[in-house]
């Protein structure tokens, strides 16, 4: 199994301990579902490898402990 991500961010300093980051994210991997190809009325399948691709926005906040 194989991936690849990504991620950009802008980020704001909220004070000496915090910062907010908002930004969009992308992961992509190879092979992680299994894919249901071909199913009938004996119950025989075919399965097959199949791969997920996830993206979408993100927010983080960090705080420092002291």
């Amino acid at each position: 199994m194989y991936n690849f991500e990504g991620s950009v961010a802008l980020g704001y300093q909220l004070g000496n301990m915090a910062q907010l980051q908002v930004g969009y994210q992308m992961q992509q991997w190879w092979s992680l579902a299994t894919r249901i190809t071909l199913a009938d009325s004996q119950g025989r399948l075919q399965v097959d490898q199949s791969d997920v691709l996830t993206h979408g926005p993100f927010a983080k906040i960090t705080v420092a402990l002291p």
